[in-house]
């Protein structure tokens, strides 16, 4: 009688420990999903919070905005080829860092919006064009897009000889 209940006790404490073992697995997986939330959440939020500092020296300076909105040629020499070209690289670095973080972090949902404006500024700023052109390895998201066949027509004539990506 005392082995038939030792055995009933120990096959409810076995029952007990898979049930509780269950409902941590069911919490694990909850807390997961949350935490995979919040890495999309701040996946997208710092690549934007760089974007905005850009765009808030094109609010600043609203003659550099044609250069990478407009399609305008960047100039050929001064100090205003100087802003446009770092502009457009500060415009690179921001694009990079959120190709790379919408990869990376399969959460965000919003892989598809980075690379159309990637897209966009790519068929609208040459100056953007020559920086990624000249320096493929700093921009290598960039530069592959550079070879898709919708921007080859207006991104390679923008690029120098020496710097287009492949060369």
């Amino acid at each position: 009688m005392i082995v038939l209940i030792t055995a009933i006790a120990g096959v409810l404490g076995v029952i007990g420990s898979l049930l509780f073992s269950g409902w941590q697995t069911r919490q694990l997986i909850e807390q997961s999903k949350l935490q995979n939330a919040v890495a999309g959440t701040t996946g997208v939020q710092q690549p934007m919070e760089l974007l905005h500092g850009v765009l808030r020296m094109l609010f600043e300076e609203p003659s550099l905005r044609p250069y990478l909105y407009e399609r305008k040629a960047c100039p050929t020499a001064g100090d205003k080829r100087a802003r446009v070209l770092t502009v457009a690289e500060m415009f690179g670095d921001v694009l990079e860092v959120g190709l790379h973080s919408t990869t990376t972090i399969a959460s965000t949902d919003a892989q598809e919006d980075w690379l159309d404006y990637a897209r966009f500024l790519l068929g609208h700023s040459p100056a953007l064009v020559e920086v990624v052109g000249t320096h493929p390895k700093w921009y290598p998201a960039l530069a592959a897009m550079l070879m898709e066949p919708a921007l080859l027509g207006s991104a390679a004539a923008s690029l120098p000889s020496q710097g287009r990506p492949g060369t």
